[in-house]
């Protein structure tokens, strides 16, 4: 981890301890052993909200890029990611030039609608191998805080096999 991950999380924790702490009721000081839930959601928001930037970030960088090529922007049809952190919304931009087009967030970012991170296809096949889809599912739910069904952990579970048969 850099320096710079290091000095950040400094910051950010410490401003999150101070939030937790002016929220914990004075007469029930006991609670404190209930303020990680709420610093795990608010974790897994600001997790999120990194992502969807990051994403959109990239998307802009390889719409510019396209745009420099002589491509123009036809129209945004928006696309969800499933991260770690719960699904995002960004756009995929569908740009034209002579008759042509492209989809650079498909191209170069290799993001499609539906598209799963591998991290997200992990944890759902290591829940998936371990017990019924369902409670996989339910599992998941539990440690990454939203909701997946459990034929989406049956697909992709079955998606890991067909490619370790390969």
């Amino acid at each position: 981890m850099t320096e710079q991950y290091t000095e950040f999380i400094a910051e950010a924790s410490h401003r999150l301890a101070e939030l937790l702490f002016a929220e914990l009721p004075k007469e029930h000081l006991e609670q404190v052993q209930c303020a990680d839930r709420e610093a795990a959601q608010v974790l897994r928001l600001v997790g999120q909200e990194a992502m969807r930037m990051l994403f959109a970030g990239l998307v802009a960088e390889v719409t510019e890029e396209a745009k420099r090529a002589g491509y123009k922007v036809e129209r945004r049809p928006t696309i969800r990611v499933e991260v770690l952190f719960g699904p995002i919304e960004i756009q995929s931009p569908y740009v034209v030039r002579q008759g042509s087009g492209l989809r650079p967030v498909k191209e170069k970012l290799k993001v499609t609608h539906a598209t799963r991170t591998p991290a997200v296809e992990r944890a759902l096949s290591d829940f998936g191998a371990e017990e019924s889809f369902a409670h996989a599912a339910t599992r998941f739910h539990e440690h990454y805080g939203w909701e997946i069904g459990s034929s989406t952990v049956l697909r992709v579970v079955e998606g890991v096999a067909e490619e370790a048969e390969q």
